[in-house]
């Protein structure tokens, strides 16, 4: 019977034993060895219980039980009487023992929260469970008011009845447990709000700035165009709205920089035509006073010196009449103005002291022809008076540019000839009272043309004595493209 017995409970841990009880006073558990072997009525009070239901199921409150050798605590009970089945008469009963840890085991599965308290209570009103509850212990007081009700309206009540054991099974739950859910539940929905709406807030930056990146982009383009750079083309690799309109933008760019080129080549052939006039523009009075010069003195006496001007003279025409060259280098220029030096020498005796003092490593530099002959004309033109008239000619770097200065001590110009002078340069051709220095006009237009806006002449300020003009071109040797 005892090994019976052990089989039945050997997967049923919340069962502390099973116990029969036969009338001779003996008894059979699976617990031999922590059981006593005998027992007695006077010490079993929980058999009149099981007498009263007359075989039926009967559910005996925690109690300490007398047959157990050490003291195990409460113990839950189902007993019920053993009947003979012919007479109906008791034989003995039959036991089963739950102990707390197993009552507890079976309920670990109901969920009620921190602080939610189930009661069991049977037909007669007793309390099952809680243990302490039932046995009136320390304990007794339960977090709630016990198993008639909620004391206050911390807790809610629910009860429902067993129709099988006819037992009523009782709950509090408390308020705060039964709101945690949906707190959390609201807590839980605002912060997916939140990451959501951050969510959104981070698609909503990076498509706007899909969108407005490309017309930023074209934005920056048409302000490079708009500075005066034709040579760009943007690229937008979409085929919506922006990358029609950067289609569009690169069309017109190109056709503008089309229209420009060829207003361009125009004023280029119109500046070479304007530059051809200009290099052939030498002063005929020159000429005619030159020869008469030469004649007077052949009158007089045939000699080297006469022959030496006739030679510069023939170069200078050789030079001028030559057109094939637009540039030239500054030796040659410098060789040219010196036969142009030796001429007005001749012409003016001992009126004129000129100076060359241009740098050899400068000599292959280009530039244009015919641009120092006007200057030194210029200078003798207005500086010369009545004692000899002094004309240096030099060169020197400035960056990337080379500057030949014409300077004379002369007669000199005052400061609102000066500044007339110079408001006729940037005037150009536009001013037509601007009708004196029409030489220097004409070489500082060719200069720009040729050059760009940094070229061309510039007088020295604040000079106490004579007249100092420099040309700035910017630097090209000879053999250099341009």
């Amino acid at each position: 019977m005892s090994q019976y017995m052990s089989s039945l409970v050997i997967d049923q841990t919340e069962i502390e034993g099973i116990f029969i009880f036969a009338n001779d006073g003996s008894l059979f558990s699976n617990l031999e060895e922590t059981v006593r072997a005998r027992w007695s009525a006077e010490e079993e009070p929980w058999m009149e219980q099981a007498r009263e239901k007359e075989g039926a199921l009967a559910i005996i409150p925690p109690s300490r039980m007398n047959y157990y050798l050490s003291e195990p605590g409460y113990i839950l009970s189902m007993a019920r009487q053993i009947l003979d089945p012919i007479t109906f008469q008791g034989i003995g009963y039959i036991k089963v023992d739950l102990s707390k840890r197993g009552m507890e085991s079976i309920l670990s599965m109901v969920h009620l929260g921190n602080q939610g308290e189930i009661f069991i209570l049977n037909q007669e009103g007793q309390a099952l469970y809680p243990f302490e509850l039932s046995a009136g212990g320390p304990d007794a007081a339960a977090p709630g008011s016990g198993a008639d009700g909620p004391a206050d309206g911390r807790f809610l009540a629910a009860r429902s009845v067993s129709d099988y054991a006819g037992l009523e099974v009782r709950v509090l739950i408390p308020r705060e447990e039964l709101t945690r859910g949906p707190r959390e539940i609201i807590r839980f929905t605002a912060f997916i709000s939140v990451v959501s709406l951050i969510a959104a807030y981070l698609s909503a930056i990076y498509t706007s700035g899909r969108l407005v990146r490309p017309i930023r982009y074209l934005q920056t383009k048409m302000g490079v165009v708009e500075s005066g750079n034709l040579d760009v083309s943007a690229q937008v690799h979409t085929n919506d709205e922006i990358g029609q309109l950067a289609m569009s933008f690169n069309l017109m760019v190109q056709r503008l920089n089309r229209s420009v080129k060829e207003v361009y080549e125009l004023r280029i052939k119109e500046s070479e035509a304007q530059l051809a006039a200009l290099q052939s523009q030498m002063n005929p009075h020159f000429l005619y006073n030159t020869l008469e010069s030469i004649r007077m003195h052949a009158l007089k006496e045939d000699n080297d010196r006469l022959s030496a001007v006739i030679a510069s003279l023939g170069e200078l025409l050789r030079y001028t009449i030559d057109k094939h060259e637009r540039q030239v280098t500054l030796g040659s220029e410098v060789e040219f103005l010196e036969h142009y030096l030796e001429v007005q020498s001749f012409r003016l005796e001992d009126k004129l002291q000129p100076e060359i003092r241009i740098d050899f490593s400068h000599e292959s530099c280009l530039v244009p022809k015919l641009i120092l002959q006007p200057l030194v004309e210029n200078a003798i033109e207005h500086g010369l008076g009545d004692r000899p008239l002094r004309i240096v000619v030099s060169s020197r770097m400035d960056g990337e540019h080379l500057i030949v200065t014409v300077e004379d001590d002369g007669r000199g110009m005052s400061r609102e000839k000066m500044q007339s002078v110079e408001a006729g340069l940037a005037a150009g051709e536009t001013n037509p009272a601007a009708k004196r220095g029409v030489g220097l006009r004409n070489i500082h237009q060719r200069l720009k043309l040729l050059y760009g806006e940094s070229a061309g002449l510039f007088f020295e300020k604040n000079r106490a004595l004579g007249t100092s003009v420099s040309l700035k071109i910017p630097l090209q040797c000879e053999g250099e493209e341009a």
